[in-house]
Formats: C-alpha cells, structure tokens, sequence
C-alpha cells in the first residue's frame, strides 16, 4: 500500500458518523503532528448539503471537536477515485462503494473496524458502527467513543507501518 495522503469516512447520510469521524481524525492527526493527510467524509445519500445532527455536534463538542461547519454531501466516482483510503461504517457501505461507484474502490474501501487489524478470528464478523440517528444522546457519545477508539487504532497502526 502506498503512502495514506486523503481519508475518507463513509456512512449512510453523512450527517452522524462519518462527519464525527473525520472530526475525531483531523484531531488526533493534529495531535501526533501529521499534517500532510486530507481528511474528508461523504455519505451515499443526496441530503442536499444539511448540517450534522446536532447530537453529534453535541457528541463532538464534549471533546473539543467543532464539526458544526460541515455539511452533507455524497460521495462521487472522482472523489471516491482519488482517495487513498476509504474508512465505512458498516459492511454495506463497501459493497455498496463497489457495486455503484467504482470496482477500483475493492482495493481502498474497508469497514472501519477492520483495517489495519488481524486479531479478528476468521469466522468472527467485525463489528459495525451503528447509525444512531433519532436515537437519544447517549448513543451518538456512544458512537463517537467507539468510532474514537477505531481512529486512534487506525492511525497507530498507519504511523508504526509507515504509510501515513
């Protein structure tokens, strides 16, 4: 794998998840000092540019993340393409990545919890990152601890590897 140089988090509507994702990974990249990697989120839905949800915001904003700027939009072959590395939230997203967007993506499309890891049994699923939308508050902290946890992972593993 060559050099990580842009990121992007998947989700559903791009609205919850994969927008606290990329707000929890330009943070802990700033952190470790990385500041050569684009990081961007989309969602496979057209919500027509609508904020995050304000839970997530909210979710986001107890952490010292700011994400309320961002504003839905979906993922497109030409984006899609040019990304490195493409980081779901469920195990749909990246089928649904290489049945509608690009076969090319089979090769950069993984579901979060499983890149970069090989402690997973081989019959055991790797776990999803639920949508908490109309959930209340405590799944989005939920949520974002979970997906802190994977990002964390991520770029560790991203650093000690070297691709990033």
């Amino acid at each position: 794998m060559k050099k990580i140089r842009h990121i992007i988090f998947f989700c559903t509507g791009n609205t919850c998840r994969s927008p606290m994702a990329e707000g929890i990974a330009r943070k802990i990249l700033a952190k470790r000092g990385v500041a050569d990697v684009k990081v961007e989120s989309y969602g496979l839905l057209d919500l027509g540019s609508v904020p995050p949800a304000f839970p997530a915001q909210i979710a986001c904003a107890a952490h010292g993340i700011n994400i309320s700027a961002h504003r839905s939009q979906k993922i497109t072959k030409q984006v899609a393409e040019k990304a490195d590395l493409i980081l779901t939230m469920e195990r749909m997203h990246v089928d649904w990545l290489i049945e509608n967007v690009s076969e090319k993506l089979a090769r950069k499309a993984f579901l979060i919890t499983e890149f970069g890891r090989s402690d997973h049994p081989a019959r055991e699923e790797p776990m999803e990152i639920p949508d908490p939308v109309d959930e209340p508050q405590r799944s989005y902290n939920r949520v974002f601890k979970m997906l802190e946890n994977e990002i964390e992972r991520i770029i560790s593993y991203l650093i000690t590897e070297d691709k990033i």
